[in-house]
């Protein structure tokens, strides 16, 4: 049986992917370069500085990212790859990726917004809240066209 990334690896995972993806920006104008070593000061944010709204092609993305994981994980539960607890700590981990997932102000956030208040209640079609918002959120990206793509794993074509 190969084994498979902890929760905390996957949790870590998914921070990261939430944050090297692109919310903020450090603008680096007027900045000058010394000869004289001196230690390295914390970055300054410029007085103007907001975070950005994810626009739709973001939020689509995230949305592959954990239908993806999901996807994954319930083929490789299905499949004896991973056991109960190993699928568990993933949905677990899901389930936190929604609650804390930025959302922005595009034409599909309203639908992803569903789909955060629907995930705590589980991720599966089971859960027919979640199933009609995930349902809801595919279309809204294709509509704004990004459309959602769930990688396979080898062994299920992928």
């Amino acid at each position: 049986m190969p084994k498979h990334p902890p929760l905390p690896v996957l949790a870590v995972a998914v921070a990261a992917t939430l944050l090297l993806s692109g919310c903020v920006t450090v603008s680096t104008e007027g900045a000058t370069a010394t000869s004289v070593p001196t230690a390295t000061p914390s970055p300054s944010v410029p007085d103007d500085m907001t975070m950005r709204v994810p626009p739709a092609d973001w939020e689509c993305g995230q949305l592959s990212a954990l239908s993806g994981i999901l996807y994954r994980s319930a083929w490789e539960h299905t499949e004896g790859l991973i056991d109960d607890a190993e699928y568990a700590s993933r949905v677990a981990a899901v389930q936190d990726a929604w609650a804390y997932m930025p959302l922005g102000k595009s034409g599909v956030t309203p639908a992803l917004r569903e789909v955060q208040q629907a995930a705590p209640d589980g991720l599966t079609y089971d859960n027919v809240e979640y199933a009609r918002a995930i349902d809801a959120a595919n279309a809204a990206c294709d509509a704004a066209g990004s459309i959602v793509g769930i990688g396979a794993l080898p062994g299920q074509g992928g």
